[in-house]
C-alpha cells in the first residue's frame, strides 16, 4: 500500500501471516533547521527556514545560584529574609530561610548582622609560576623557613610545573576580592629563588596573590595567628565559616553542617573532585561545555582561572583560549570583561 501526504511517501507492506512493515520517504523541499550546533536541529530538513534555535551556554543546574552577592540579612521570628543581587542580571530577589552557613571568605556577613562577624585580619602572599622544572625539584618541596625579612618562602612542584611563593605579608597590591603580585612581589621571589638555587636566567609564566582570613587575636604579626579555619556561632541557626585552606573545603563544610543541625554527617568520595583535577591544562572545547553544563561555569574566566589553571600555566593569561571560547561561545563584551579581569588578576601585563 502507498499512501501519499505532501512530499511524504508512506510504504506499507503486509505479508501472508500478518506481519507489517512500514517506511516513509521525503521527496522533495524540506523546510526545518539545518544547523546540526542548533537545539532543534533537523536530520531531514534540506532547506533551513530561519527557525534555528541557538545553543545559549550557562549552568543548567536548576539549584545553582551564581554570581549572587548577599546585600541584607533580617530575621523575623525564626525566619531569615536574605536579600540578593543576581551580578549578571543586576536582579533583585529575596529569600526566605530557616538555617544560614554564610561562607564569607575576606568580608564581613552584610547588614544588621555586620557587627556579630568574627573578627578578622588578612595575611597576603605572592607567587610566581615557573615553567616546567627549572630548579630540578625531581618531584621534592623546599622550604626556606626565614628569608631576609623574616618571610617563609616555598618552592613546590604544582601540575608539571613550579611554583614559589611566600606568604605572611601584612600589605598587599588590589583589594580583597582581586589582590595581585607588584613588581617588588616578584622581584622579592626572583631574587630568592637565584640566591638560593645559584641560577641566573630565570623567567614564569605567570604570577599571582593571594589573601587569607585569619581570626583576629590583636597579634602584632600575621605569622603567630593559627592557619585553621574557624566556625563562628552566629545565633542557633546561622554559623558563618571563614579561614582555612581550599584543601580542607570538605571538612570545613562537614563542621559546618555538623554545628548547625547538631547531627553527625559522613564524607564520602565525590566524583566531581576527580573530573575537575583531570581537565587539561589547554583549552578544549569539549571539556569546556563540560563544565558549562555540569560544573556551572558562567563566565570564560570560570574555566580559565576556577576549572582548570590555563590562565596560570600560559603566558599572558591564556589569552589565545580566552579568544577561542569568546568567538565561539560569547559575545565580544565577554572578552572585554573578562580581559579586563585577567589585567586585575595580574595575569596580563
Amino acid at each position: 500500500e502507498l499512501t501519499y501526504e505532501g512530499d511524504k511517501r508512506t510504504f506499507t507492506i503486509t505479508d501472508n501471516v500478518g506481519c507489517v512493515i512500514e517506511d516513509t520517504v521525503y521527496i522533495g523541499l524540506i523546510l526545518g533547521c539545518t544547523d546540526p550546533t542548533a537545539l532543534n536541529y533537523d536530520s531531514l530538513a534540506t532547506v533551513d527556514d530561519g527557525s534555528c534555535i541557538p545553543i545559549i551556554n550557562g549552568c543548567t543546574d536548576s539549584t545553582a545560584i551564581n554570581y549572587f552577592e548577599i546585600t541584607n540579612i533580617t530575621k523575623s521570628e525564626n525566619i531569615y529574609q536574605v536579600e540578593c543581587l543576581d551580578k549578571i542580571s543586576s536582579k533583585t530577589f529575596k529569600l526566605e530561610v530557616r538555617k544560614i552557613i554564610a561562607a564569607t571568605g575576606v568580608h564581613n556577613l552584610p547588614g544588621e548582622y555586620n557587627s556579630k562577624s568574627s573578627k578578622m585580619t588578612y595575611s597576603g602572599g605572592a607567587h610566581l609560576i615557573l615553567k616546567g622544572d627549572p630548579l630540578n625539584l625531581q618531584g621534592k618541596a623546599v622550604l626556606l623557613p626565614k628569608t631576609e625579612d623574616d618571610r617563609i618562602m616555598f618552592v613546590l612542584p604544582w601540575l608539571g610545573n613550579t611554583i614559589v611563593g611566600t606568604t605572611d605579608t601584612k600589605t598587599f597590591s588590589g583589594t580583597l576580592d582581586r589582590p595581585f603580585a607588584d613588581n617588588n612581589d616578584k622581584e622579592f621571589l626572583l631574587k630568592h629563588v637565584r640566591k638560593y638555587f645559584d641560577i641566573d636566567n630565570l623567567s614564569y609564566l605567570s604570577s599571582w596573590s593571594g589573601v587569607r582570613a585569619l581570626l583576629d587575636s590583636s597579634s602584632s604579626s600575621t605569622k603567630s595567628i593559627s592557619r585553621g579555619h574557624f566556625i563562628n556561632v552566629v545565633e542557633d541557626g546561622f554559623v558563618q565559616i571563614a579561614g582555612g585552606k581550599l584543601t580542607g573545603f570538605r571538612i570545613i563544610a562537614q563542621e559546618a553542617l555538623q554545628r548547625i543541625f547538631n547531627k553527625d554527617f559522613d564524607l564520602e568520595k565525590l566524583k566531581f573532585v576527580d573530573d575537575i583535577m583531570n581537565l587539561s591544562e589547554t583549552y578544549k572545547e569539549d571539556q569546556f561545555t563540560f563544565t558549562v553544563k555540569h560544573y556551572c561555569v558562567t563566565k570564560p574566566t570560570d574555566y580559565l582561572l576556577r576549572r582548570t589553571h590555563i590562565s596560570w600555566f600560559n603566558e599572558n593569561g591564556g589569552i589565545k583560549s580566552l579568544k577561542k571560547i569568546t568567538d565561539k561561545f560569547y559575545s565580544n563584551t565577554q572578552y572585554v570583561e573578562s580581559y579586563a579581569e585577567l589585567v586585575e588578576e595580574g595575569l596580563i601585563d
